[in-house]
């Protein structure tokens, strides 16, 4: 049997829930496994399900890894002592609710619940890629043709130009 070089690294992502970990390594090299040991440690130690993050970057990843969450909590119920059994139970049933997902989503639901306290607006909406590139576009225009009213500004721009102009 081939026992991974990183095997010891492995053992404590999965196993130290009494620490934080930052977890950095290349695709393909079990990351996602060992995060979902990690959460299923967590649960089995009596963190609630609603009490964990558990992020990634595509929505792809996260689907993928809230399946395989859940797979692994059923198979511990099954498997795992009464108490722990009972905890991967609930964890299952928390798991509707439960944070996982793409950092963006993750942002999103923060500022949704916490950012009247930095003063954004109560209601507000995440822009696609095309619609937030026409805004940007937008925004853009509209300080540059601000900008270029200014007698100060036209004549930077007038200066840079000949500067540029300028081989010396």
């Amino acid at each position: 049997m081939h026992i991974p070089e990183d095997h010891e690294y492995r053992f404590r992502i999965a196993n130290d829930v009494a620490s934080t970990l930052f977890v950095m390594a290349g695709a393909g090299t079990g990351k996602t496994t060992a995060l979902v040991a990690r959460i299923a440690s967590l649960v089995e130690a009596g963190v609630p399900m609603e009490s964990i993050a558990a992020i990634t970057f595509t929505r792809r990843a996260a689907n993928e890894l809230g399946v395989r969450i859940r797979n692994e909590l059923e198979r511990r119920s099954r498997y795992s002592t009464d108490e722990a059994s009972a905890l991967c139970t609930a964890a299952i049933a928390q798991l509707p609710g439960a944070s996982i997902g793409t950092i963006h989503g993750f942002a999103q639901t923060l500022l949704e619940g916490w950012g009247g306290i930095i003063g954004l607006p109560m209601v507000f909406r995440v822009l696609d890629t095309v619609a937030s590139e026409v805004r940007l576009q937008r925004s853009w225009s509209a300080f540059v043709e601000s900008a270029m009213a200014s007698e100060e500004v036209r004549r930077l721009f007038g200066w840079l130009a000949d500067l540029n102009g300028d081989p010396k």
